[in-house]
């Protein structure tokens, strides 16, 4: 079903911004080169990444991906530990894609 698009990379480095990845539940995402940059420089583990592939999980003892409270966001990422005081958020976009297009913020 998803022969046309990319398994979502473990690390930012090998990530391209535009391309559309999927998920191992086979939700898609996308990423911009400013969310490239950041991962790049704030995230060299690929955490963030972690929690994307993870999904959707409770706000609480969990790493994956919460509801965002910006406005025009859907979610965000959350990660323990080391880098868990960033948050990545993103949008889905008309196709259902979940764009992260660099939004960072610390809470």
């Amino acid at each position: 079903m998803f022969n046309r698009y990319s398994p979502l990379p473990g690390y930012w480095r090998n990530v391209q911004p535009g391309t559309i990845y999927y998920t191992i539940d086979t939700r898609k995402v996308s990423f911009s080169s400013k969310q490239v940059r950041l991962g790049v420089r704030q995230d060299p583990r690929g955490k963030h990444l972690q929690a994307i592939e993870t999904g959707d999980v409770f706000p609480t003892g969990h790493q994956g991906l919460v509801p965002s409270e910006l406005v025009g966001y859907n979610r965000k990422t959350k990660v323990l530990d080391q880098g868990g005081d960033r948050r990545y958020h993103g949008y889905f976009a008309e196709d259902g894609t979940l764009h992260f297009p660099g939004t960072v913020t610390t809470h």
